[in-house]
C-alpha cells in the first residue's frame, strides 16, 4: 500500500448480512416502499408517490431531521436503529437520497433507486461504482428501470474483494 491511495470501504460494509440480521427488528407493516430523506427533495418526493401509484404500495418514511409533511407518506415517528434495519430489509423498494440507505439496499440486495444529495452525493456515486451500480442512481427512467435484474451474485463478488482489501490494510495499518 504504500506510496498508493487505498479506497477504505464505510464500516458498516465490513459487516455482512447475516451479522445485521441479529439487529433489526422486524415491521408490524407489509408491503411498502421505505423513503429514507437526508434533505428535503421535491424531485424524490414526486418519484416516490408516482411509484407507489404505480405499484399500489404504501410510503413508509421515519422520523429526522427531515420533516416529511404528506398525507401520502406514513411516518413512524419511534423508530430506532432495529427497526430502521427491519424497514429498510422488509421494503419491497427503497428510495433515499442517503448514503448508509444505499450502502443497506446493497447489503439487503433491495430494489432501489437513489438520489444524489446536494453536500454529499460523491459518496453515493462512489459506493454505486464500487459495487457496478450506477444504473441505480436517479435518471429520468428511473421509474421503468427500479425493477431491473440485478447480478447480485457479481455486486457481492465486488464487496467481497473491497472487504478483503479494506480489512488488509486498517489491520495493517492500526499495528493488531
Amino acid at each position: 500500500y504504500e506510496g498508493s491511495v487505498i479506497d477504505v470501504l464505510d464500516p458498516v460494509l465490513l459487516l455482512n448480512k447475516e451479522e445485521w440480521l441479529h439487529i433489526e427488528k422486524q415491521p408490524d407493516r407489509e408491503r411498502y416502499i421505505f423513503v429514507y430523506l437526508t434533505e428535503k427533495n421535491m424531485e424524490l418526493m414526486t418519484y416516490v408517490k408516482k411509484l407507489s401509484k404505480q405499484k399500489g404500495l404504501s410510503i413508509i418514511n421515519l422520523w429526522s431531521s427531515v420533516r416529511v409533511v404528506d398525507k401520502e407518506f406514513i411516518i413512524d415517528y419511534i423508530a430506532g436503529p432495529a427497526e430502521f434495519l427491519g424497514y429498510l430489509h422488509q421494503a419491497d423498494y427503497v428510495v433515499t437520497n442517503s448514503f448508509h440507505v444505499v450502502v443497506f439496499s446493497i447489503i439487503y440486495q433491495k430494489k432501489f433507486t437513489a438520489f444524489q444529495h446536494s453536500k454529499l452525493g460523491a459518496r453515493i456515486n462512489n459506493v454505486l461504482r464500487i459495487h457496478g451500480l450506477e444504473h441505480r442512481l436517479y435518471g429520468t427512467d428511473s421509474l421503468s428501470r427500479i425493477d431491473d435484474v440485478v447480478d447480485w451474485e457479481a455486486v457481492k463478488k465486488r464487496t467481497e474483494k473491497k472487504v478483503r482489501i479494506s480489512t488488509e490494510f486498517l489491520l495493517d495499518h492500526v499495528g493488531i
